[in-house]
């Protein structure tokens, strides 16, 4: 295990489409790793080209199922510009995958805005993808170390994550997004430390002492950034900390040892994890009825019987005859909470998550309330009742989470599309968003509530769930 590059990274064909839908994922975005300014700038216009092209034809073979992120020769911003252009334009890439400096020179530099107006003209964001922090910042904070503990501190231990997220606020301080007001940057590594950190930061550069920028720290990060996948996190702290519990289950479950080692290497042991937690979520009894589940039937012809029983496990939760799910059980409304963690480390780390992403979907909500956006009119108008008016709000918090998570950007429709949920966690959390519409829907109509404008409401208020928005 561990190890890089990780097995299967360079198959671009059937054997990482299986893992994919071994894993429930519709699309993959593909890229190169960057790095093209380690070379001289007119070999690496023509290295980043072929490389581009590469990544084109493995889309083309996959085009449902593959989408491509550019790599572009930053030390010529211009030549770097003019490839953008080409492979969103002729090859209908998405992005561009980029290091967080360049030799030691940061994107707020204006050497670097042609690739910003680039981006922002062709409506596509850039990934800043964290790199090693320059070397006299390598040498001052990361070195006296035995070489090997140095480096793996200045880099996947702390530096990159450090580094880009003090390149963000560089981005921001420097002017890029006063220039380029639609340009969208995405970061990754849990928004590379800036969700805890960014509050101060904010706190530290008010409007009056901000060096003349047009919003706040707070606001450029909210309207320009992608970034800080507090889910995915969850998800994966969550399932650290119940392996014991799941394998445990497992072994009870009568598989023999091949096969037990086999579901726990699978691509979907992850998934199947979380249709387990899921399941618990309402209230199902996962300990009594997975060795059930597992005992049902043969996998002696079965390649793959992590998925199988993915399969049986979500078909048993769905069929189980109750939808009720405890709000305490689900995060935000919409993600089942890990159970019986012991470890004291882990429940801590699962909690601050929770409180995090409770907290973002409150904002987001209450945001969305005091703008008045489209899809929070379509819920009708909060009740004047106190106790009414939580409720509604609690509900339509629900809603704004399940936007975020799920990267709705349809105004007119709460849930956006019926059919862009296609994964079985999709499918489930669209369902429990659908529930809290109409929940918001029903408490805007109750006697004596201010009804919406005309025709603004498109929602199904019937007790069951109802089509979708």
């Amino acid at each position: 295990g561990g190890g890089w590059p990780p097995p299967g990274i360079d198959d671009l064909g059937e054997g990482r489409i299986a893992a994919m839908d071994a894993a429930g994922i519709d699309v993959q975005i593909l890229s190169n790793q960057p790095g093209a300014e380690t070379v001289e700038p007119s070999l690496a216009v023509e290295l980043t080209r072929q490389a581009n092209d590469a990544v084109a034809a493995a889309v083309a073979h996959h085009p449902d199922r593959f989408l491509g992120f550019a790599t572009l020769p930053m030390r010529d911003p211009a030549a770097a510009a003019r490839e953008l252009e080409r492979v969103v334009r002729d090859l209908g890439f998405v992005g561009a995958l980029i290091n967080g400096h360049i030799n030691g020179r940061y994107l707020d530099d204006k050497f670097f805005w042609p690739v910003f107006e680039c981006a922002e003209t062709l409506g596509v964001p850039i990934y800043l993808h964290p790199t090693v922090p320059p070397q006299p910042v390598i040498d001052a904070y990361y070195s006296g170390f035995d070489p090997a503990i140095s480096g793996n501190l200045s880099a996947s231990g702390l530096g990159w994550h450090i580094d880009t997220g003090i390149h963000c606020i560089r981005l921001i301080l420097g002017g890029v997004f006063d220039q380029f007001p639609r340009l969208q940057i995405i970061v990754g590594h849990q928004f590379e430390a800036l969700s805890w950190m960014a509050w101060r930061t904010d706190y530290s550069f008010p409007l009056d002492n901000s060096g003349g920028l047009k919003r706040t720290i707070k606001e450029y990060l909210r309207e320009n950034f992608y970034g800080g996948i507090l889910a995915g996190e969850y998800e994966t702290l969550a399932r650290i900390a119940q392996q014991q519990r799941w394998d445990e289950l497992l072994g009870r479950s009568g598989l023999d040892p091949e096969r037990l080692e086999q579901v726990r290497q699978s691509p979907a042991y992850g998934p199947l994890l979380v249709a387990l937690r899921d399941a618990e979520a309402r209230g199902l009894d996962a300990e009594r009825t997975f060795p059930q589940l597992v005992a049902a039937r043969s996998f002696d012809a079965v390649e793959d019987p992590a998925t199988v029983i993915r399969g049986r496990v979500e078909r048993w939760a769905r069929g189980a005859g109750s939808t009720r799910r405890a709000s305490t059980d689900l995060i935000a409304g919409l993600i089942p909470r890990a159970r019986d963690v012991t470890d004291a480390d882990m429940t801590r780390g699962l909690q601050e998550r929770d409180e995090a992403m409770q907290r973002r979907a409150r904002v987001l909500a209450e945001q969305a309330i005091e703008q008045n956006q489209v899809w929070v009119r379509r819920l009708g108008i909060a009740p004047s009742d106190p106790l009414a008016r939580e409720q509604w709000t609690e509900a339509v918090t629900v809603v704004a989470a399940y936007r975020e998570r799920w990267n709705i950007e349809d105004d007119h429709r709460p849930l956006g599309p019926k059919g862009a949920a296609r994964t079985i966690e999709a499918i489930n959390q669209r369902s429990l968003a659908q529930a809290a519409a109409n929940r918001a829907s029903r408490l805007a109509y109750e006697p004596g509530a201010q009804r919406p404008e005309p025709g603004a409401v498109a929602v199904d208020i019937s007790p069951a769930e109802g089509p979708g928005l």
